[in-house]
This record gives C-alpha cells, sequence and structure tokens, in this order.
C-alpha cells in the first residue's frame, strides 16, 4: 500500500501496519477519539446487552425444562435475574428442591460468566486507554485519588443522568426521578419514593440496556484503576517483586 502525505512525500505501508486502523464498527480514516467513542457506544448499548438476551434466550429454556415451565417463561426469568429489573417478567419461581436450586445456580451462573467475559472486552478499547493516559499523566498516589473520588464518580453520574432521562420520558417521571432511578440502581440504594417502579414494557426496555451498559462502564473503570501505578505498588508490595521466569 501507497499513499502520499501532505508534502507530496510517498511511502509504502505494509500489511502489518495498514490493518489496525480497520475496524468492524468504525472507519478507517476516523481519528482515536471518535473511533474510541463510537465503538464503546456501540459495545455497551448493543453488543453487550444483546450478549445478555443471546445467552438468556439459550439458557432460559434449559431452566424451564428443568422446573417444567414453557420455554418463554424460562427466558423471561433469566432476563429479569441477568438485567437485575426490579420486578420480574414473569411471576414464577422455581420449585426450592435440591435438583431446582442447583439447575437454577448453575445456569444463573453461566449466564454471569457469559456476560461478564463480554464485559471484559471493554477495559481494553480506545476510550479507556485514553483516558488512562490523559487522568494518569503523573503516576503518584495524588491522581490515584483524584481519579477514584472525583473523576470515576463524576463519570458514573454522568452516565446515570443520560440513562435516567429515557427511563422517566416512558414511564411519565420527573427528570429528576428518572436520574436519581438510575443512580440508585447503580450504587444499590433507593433514592425514589418507594411507590415509583419501572413497571411499562418501555420503561423495563430501557432500564434493562442502561443497567448493562453500567456494568460496561464500571468495568471498563476497573480496568482504568487496575493499570494505575499506585496499584502496581500495592500489588507489587503485596505479592513481591516476579523472578524471570515469571516476567517471561
Amino acid at each position: 500500500v501507497v499513499y502520499v502525505d501532505s508534502r507530496g512525500r510517498r511511502h509504502r505501508l505494509t500489511a502489518a501496519r495498514a490493518s489496525p486502523a480497520v475496524g468492524s464498527l468504525t472507519w478507517p480514516h476516523w481519528s482515536g477519539p471518535l473511533r474510541g467513542g463510537v465503538s464503546l457506544v456501540m459495545v455497551l448499548f448493543f453488543f453487550l446487552p444483546l450478549v445478555g438476551i443471546v445467552s438468556c434466550f439459550s439458557l432460559g429454556p434449559l431452566l424451564a425444562f428443568c422446573e417444567g415451565w414453557p420455554a418463554t417463561v424460562g427466558i423471561e426469568y433469566a432476563l429479569a435475574h441477568a438485567m437485575k429489573l426490579h420486578y420480574p417478567l414473569t411471576p414464577v419461581e422455581p420449585v426450592r428442591t435440591m435438583g431446582g436450586k442447583f439447575a437454577e445456580m448453575l445456569i444463573s451462573l453461566w449466564i454471569m460468566l457469559i456476560i461478564n467475559c463480554a464485559i471484559g472486552l471493554t477495559g481494553k478499547m480506545i476510550f479507556w486507554r485514553s483516558m488512562h493516559s490523559n487522568l494518569f499523566s503523573q503516576h503518584g498516589l495524588k491522581s490515584f485519588l483524584y481519579c477514584v473520588l472525583v473523576y470515576v464518580p463524576m463519570l458514573l453520574l454522568l452516565g446515570a443522568l443520560l440513562m435516567g432521562g429515557p427511563v422517566a420520558a416512558v414511564e411519565s417521571w420527573s427528570f429528576v426521578d428518572g436520574f436519581f432511578m438510575e443512580a440508585g440502581h447503580l450504587t444499590g440504594v433507593s433514592l425514589v419514593p418507594a411507590r415509583k417502579h419501572v413497571m411499562t414494557v418501555g420503561g423495563m426496555f430501557f432500564h434493562s440496556i442502561f443497567s448493562m451498559a453500567q456494568v460496561g462502564i464500571c468495568g471498563g473503570i476497573i480496568a482504568i484503576v487496575a493499570d494505575h501505578a499506585v496499584t502496581e505498588r500495592v500489588v507489587h508490595r503485596i505479592e513481591g517483586g516476579a523472578d524471570a521466569a515469571e516476567a517471561a
């Protein structure tokens, strides 16, 4: 591959140098921030929910077979638990026999592991790597504390702010209630009145998609913190230095 730069100079690119710019979700001529932002949005709001839905559609009927339910009931039950919905999509409950408990536990573990494997992909995406390089230009404790106590909460609350709007619109709530609903779901506390819950089909759809996206964002943040120099020093302090065989 030969190209001419802005000064008229000709350069030859080998396949090894030309191929990394081509992605399945982006155009090769896009800048790094644009490619990182578009690919991250596609993964968080389309790929991760799709993985969760496909895993529930695949393993939900197996749970239904073990419990003697119709296949659709098993899928609805698996989706409600995988997406962490406050109100389940079906009122049925598994038979609490030893076999039923084991089947529910094993299938839930499989679904959780499949979703977590998909979440692990987000930690190596361009967006998180560029954020790591911009936020952690200094590798001291001060930058680490700024990240954990300032930047990460701001990012998560911004995500709850953006995600709460569609839920509030579908449920006919105020924007503030939608924000507190998503922020409470993220932090595990109840920030809205007990009578307010996501009840409509559209609200459950958006809430489930946003729940998966929030988990993906948390996975990326964990990857950022894990790569910080302070974290590496703490791990080195706990485990000691690696020998030559381990380093290789």
